[in-house]
């Protein structure tokens, strides 16, 4: 190429594509250059002087002016905690689940998962760690071979049990668990918010903002009444169970659960009372029962896992403290104490207890749950490809920050969800599910 020739034809012009000192892109030239080289003769007519450049202050200034701002990097984006509460009346066997879920999953691991106090949160107890108000309870700790296990006394207060869920010591979120005394719901349902304790109203919130409600049902109950032969057999069955009170409460509630995702078991309780026949074919006879007597309830539970928008996890878990082929005996004794007769009467445990069907509730819950929120983060995602294209470069790399962000953690959150519930069976232990561990993640 002949580089002279076309240096020639070439109009001598500056342009921004030259780096000039001081001047950056966008700057216009003045028509006179100064930069051109001068012809001979030519000298500057008198008056008038060579364009004075900025001074040196001014220049160090607009090229800082021009520098982009150093970004904060943005905060690492953590699963949120889990509420989880109880909802049933006194006997209906929330103190006795706690004891099971201690055994199954404090005391012991189920496939790698286990529970921990998370002693750091504020709501616990700074005198006691929380695993160990927990074993307080525990059936396994109040007894031995030679005179039994004790059943501890029903809850009497309201107590929060901030606790973290870990697999292979890896942790997979925090949750809080919620126990009280089951005669307060009838208060929730009859009392003005105002009037309510301390105690009551906390329950209250906890239950407004929940993740998951557990409904308790005693299967021993369901078991006695033959539900299905009469209309008085069944009304008599759900006032044992207090299916009214839950009913109305969980009516009461719903205008907070609505617009969101929710999960939602049925625990039935006390399987090992049970005759064999009902536990048959997957407990086909208790869950028909089961059903029946929660009538209401399980149908509006049915439509709301089939809602398009926020499909709700639903399931029916049969569960024992016990274990199935422990015997459990009604002691009664009476002592003597500063000349007067005291009866005691207790239920005890022959032999150790071998809960059953608890880790598959807490597990079958917390994965639920994070299913819910992995869907959640894909539509959010799905949501940032606007900006992800913006023209506004600030805007970009922030959206694609985020973005990146959320797609990471759901998909921790989704491989926990699928070691978990693929381990030991724990998806076929829970019955009536609706397949709510489907994955379809878009």
């Amino acid at each position: 190429m002949d580089y002279e020739r076309k240096e020639k034809d070439q109009p001598e012009e500056i342009t921004s594509k030259f780096s000039i000192p001081g001047i950056g892109k966008g700057v216009k030239f003045p028509k006179w250059n100064p930069l051109a080289p001068k012809e001979k003769n030519d000298e500057e007519p008198p008056g008038i002087r060579e364009p004075e450049r900025p001074e040196e202050p001014e220049r160090k200034k607009t090229k800082r002016r021009e520098e982009p701002v150093p970004e904060e990097p943005l905060p690492e984006l953590k699963q949120d905690r889990i509420t989880i509460t109880m909802l049933g009346i006194s006997g209906s066997g929330k103190t006795m689940f706690l004891s099971g879920v201690y055994q199954s999953l404090i005391q012991d691991s189920c496939c790698g998962v286990s529970l921990k106090g998370d002693d750091d949160k504020p709501s616990a107890d700074s005198a006691l760690k929380v695993t160990g108000q927990i074993a307080k309870i525990a059936l396994i700790n109040n007894g031995n071979a030679e005179e039994g296990w004790s059943f501890p006394l029903g809850t009497t207060r309201t107590v929060e049990y901030p606790l973290r869920l870990l697999y292979e010591e890896e942790e997979v979120c925090g949750f809080d668990f919620l126990d009280y005394a089951g005669g307060q719901l009838g208060t929730l349902t009859d009392v003005r918010e105002d009037s309510l304790s301390a105690d009551q109203i906390k329950l209250l919130n906890q239950l407004r903002k929940s993740d998951e409600l557990m409904i308790f049902a005693d299967a021993d109950v369901i078991a006695k009444h033959n539900v299905l032969s009469s209309d008085g057999e069944k009304a008599l069955c759900r006032s044992e169970l207090g299916v009214s009170t839950i009913q109305q409460l969980f009516n009461d509630l719903r205008p907070y659960y609505q617009n969101r995702p929710m999960t939602v078991l049925i625990i039935l309780t006390k399987i090992d009372k049970v005759p064999g026949r009902m536990l048959e074919n997957n407990c086909a006879e208790l869950i028909s029962r089961t059903k029946a007597v929660y009538k209401n309830l399980w149908d509006y539970l049915r439509q709301k896992s089939g809602d398009q928008e926020n499909p709700w996890n639903i399931g029916i878990v049969p569960v024992t403290a016990v274990g199935r082929s422990n015997e459990v005996r009604h002691i009664r004794t009476v002592t003597e104490r500063d000349g007067t007769q005291i009866t005691q009467e207790k239920d005890i445990a022959v032999r150790i207890p071998e809960p059953e069907n608890m880790d598959a509730a807490m597990v079958y819950s917390v994965a639920a749950i994070m299913k819910q929120r992995c869907q959640a983060l894909a539509r959010e995602e799905s949501a940032l490809i606007e900006l992800v294209h913006s023209d506004d470069a600030a805007a970009r790399k922030a959206a694609v920050d985020i973005r990146e962000q959320k797609k990471a953690l759901r998909q921790k959150m989704e491989s926990y969800v699928i070691k978990m519930t693929q381990s030991n069976g724990i998806s076929a232990r829970i019955l009536e599910r609706n397949d709510v561990l489907g994955w379809w993640i878009p």
